[in-house]
């Protein structure tokens, strides 16, 4: 192979002819799980905000095994003035749900500086929305 361009290809992300062949965080399980009842302390932002988003759910094991599950927590930019991933993973956990019909309940923090941009003349800040 002679070809070695990233062209549309970086270590953050795909962007190029054709698609990724698995998104990213597939995964096989043995067992199925439903999310229900999420919310949040927090949905716009704006550049003053110093506290940790707070993110909660119910989980249901449908079974028929006990499993982990492997929660991922993505943004989507909008509007942002420099180049970015059109979703960024903030968050991920892993927890062991057992098969029981009982919400598992689960609470995910993102921390605010994971949802920071990066601008060569500002430095870091965050991008209101």
């Amino acid at each position: 192979m002679d070809n070695y361009s990233m062209d549309g290809r970086t270590y953050r992300y795909f962007k190029g002819p054709g698609n990724p062949l698995y998104p990213f965080g597939y995964g096989l399980s043995y067992s199925k799980f439903i999310y229900k009842n999420l919310s949040t302390n927090l949905f716009v932002i704006n550049q003053v905000y110093k506290s940790n988003i707070t993110v909660e759910a119910d989980v249901y094991n449908l079974g028929p095994y006990d499993s982990d599950e492997v929660t991922q927590i993505y943004i989507a930019w909008n509007d942002i003035p420099v180049s970015m991933p059109k979703l960024q993973l903030v968050a991920v956990q892993r927890n062991s749900i057992i098969f029981d019909n009982q919400p598992f309940k689960l609470s995910l923090i993102i921390n605010v500086n994971q949802l920071k941009i990066w601008d060569e003349t500002k430095g870091f800040y965050l991008h209101p929305g």
